[in-house]
């Protein structure tokens, strides 16, 4: 599969999470705004942590890099870099018990940025570690593990 038939995947996947009726307008929101606001809860929910735990659990190494090797799954760069968003499933919000992070499950909105967008362009949002295909999410106990690592000041073990 090339990448941008798995860019097509993802998005078709994602467009999922809306109702069929806002589809279209997500559409438009990732062509003229490079991000669309989604619901949490549905195919995915969304773990916030702030870029100061993620930058020092990554302990000089390069973010993105740092978070395609440990978590392995999709994360978004929001807010100029301020956070990032790791996707997981709806449950893991359900279940999330770390305290000092937030959590977007049913009824949150998140902005998502189109899945072409790897690089910060204007855009409110951009993929720091990109899908490897529809579906496969961020595991809740890799991503704890990072914030966990964050607060100790040092790189998690991996």
């Amino acid at each position: 599969m090339t990448g941008a038939e798995r860019e097509a995947a993802v998005a078709q996947w994602l467009i999922c999470a809306v109702q069929t009726q806002e589809r279209r307008a997500v559409w438009q929101d990732w062509t003229r705004h490079g991000a669309a606001l989604m619901p949490c809860g549905v195919l995915f929910s969304g773990v916030k942590i702030p870029a100061r735990t993620v930058t020092a659990a990554a302990a000089g190494e390069d973010v993105d890099a740092y978070l395609a090797r440990v978590i392995q799954g999709p994360v978004i760069c929001t807010q100029n870099g301020r956070s990032y968003v790791a996707l997981v499933g709806p449950s893991v919000a359900r279940r999330w018990r770390v305290p000092g992070v937030s959590v977007l499950g049913d009824g949150a909105l998140l902005g998502v940025p189109r899945p072409s967008l790897y690089r910060a362009s204007g855009a409110v949002a951009h993929w720091s570690v990109p899908f490897d295909s529809p579906g496969v999410l961020c595991m809740g106990p890799d991503v704890e593990h990072v914030v966990e690592a964050g607060r100790r000041g040092g790189p998690a073990c991996d």
